[in-house]
């Protein structure tokens, strides 16, 4: 339309001289509607830099924030894939966690039928004194054995625990994430 200005001009400068009186008048006129017309421009030109320069502030926002959700979304992903990880760890060591608890079920019942008399009976059972020390190696080996299977069942727990905790935070940390997408698509 800028461009077009001076095209204008011209028409309303032969408008106004075909109807008016002096040329002295008439030039006159037609320089204050210059003057007029070119103050106009110089606001115009004004308000196109300042819109120019705002919408060049928007588009970098905008570019700012397009730039911040690409990180988000791919932190988004990355507590997502973990939190997938978490769970299937969880159901391996919850499993592992239940055949030590059988293996300790298991034991307690034979301790049951065994009585309490059990390593009593295995102690003058012996007929003679190697037999007596080869049962008491095999007593301490059950014994042994027995604590293992309660520390590695233990640990299990432990684990459990631990991995609970790594899944709270991840999905406190994932629910975060999701609320600053939303914040910065809004």
């Amino acid at each position: 339309m800028i461009k077009h200005l001076p095209y204008i001009l011209l028409i309303l400068l032969v408008a106004s001289s075909a109807g008016a009186g002096s040329p002295k008048d008439e030039l006159k006129g037609v320089k204050q509607e210059i003057r007029a017309k070119k103050q106009l421009i110089s606001k115009t030109r004004k308000v196109e830099a300042v819109v120019s320069t705002e919408l060049r502030d928007i588009t970098r926002t905008l570019e700012q924030k397009e730039a911040d959700l690409g990180k988000l979304d791919q932190e988004l992903r990355g507590v997502e894939s973990n939190l997938g990880k978490t769970g299937r760890e969880i159901a391996l060591v919850t499993e592992e966690a239940g055949r030590k608890k059988l293996e300790i079920e298991r034991r307690l019942v034979s301790l049951y039928k065994a009585g309490e008399l059990g390593g009593v009976r295995m102690f003058f059972s012996s007929e003679s004194f190697p037999q007596m020390a080869e049962n008491i190696r095999y007593m301490r080996s059950i014994v042994e054995n027995d604590k293992k299977i309660f520390a590695e069942y233990n640990e299990k727990i432990d684990r459990l625990r631990r991995l609970k905790i790594d899944l709270e935070r991840d999905a406190a940390r994932k629910e975060r994430i999701k609320g600053g997408i939303a914040l910065k698509k809004r």
